[in-house]
């Protein structure tokens, strides 16, 4: 199943996606009723989906379903630990970020460290600049595993 995964999105936008909503409600038609105008949209690079424009972070990959691997505990966003569960494996094949992003990270849980609230990575060597705010400034694309076969 491919999967895209928005990060440093608008508020709405990310309000719209934890809306209890009835599963035929669209979350980015939330978002627009929220912005009181459409979510510009744009094609994601690698899956076919479309994703926000204006978000500082894309991931684009796949989920294989039936694959699982043990993760956690996670800080949950109610202030408790998720324990360590079995839980779906995202594999990515491609990251995409604005020119200059800049997002705030929750910090949903009281955590053993110190997390610091801003992220400001550096942008990748393989960029690709672009004044529009409807395109990816950057694009690094990770090629699916080969599969290994024997003659």
């Amino acid at each position: 199943m491919e999967v895209a995964v928005a990060i440093g999105t608008d508020p709405a936008t990310t309000f719209s996606a934890i809306v209890p909503a009835p599963p035929d409600v669209e979350e980015y038609l939330i978002s627009g009723f929220l912005r009181q105008k459409p979510l510009e949209l744009v094609k994601a690079e690698t899956v076919d989906l479309e994703v926000p424009a204006n978000a500082e972070y894309i991931l684009e990959g796949y989920v294989e379903l039936g694959e699982l691997r043990t993760e956690g505990p996670f800080g949950d966003h109610t202030g408790f630990y998720t324990m360590q569960d079995e839980y779906p494996v995202f594999h990515i094949t491609c990251i995409t970020h604005r020119k200059d992003q800049s997002t705030r990270l929750p910090s949903w849980a009281s955590h053993p460290w110190k997390t610091p609230g801003w992220a400001r990575p550096s942008n990748a060597s393989s960029s690709r600049s672009c004044n529009s705010p409807c395109r990816r400034s950057s694009t690094l694309i990770f090629p699916p595993k080969a599969s290994s076969t024997t003659s």
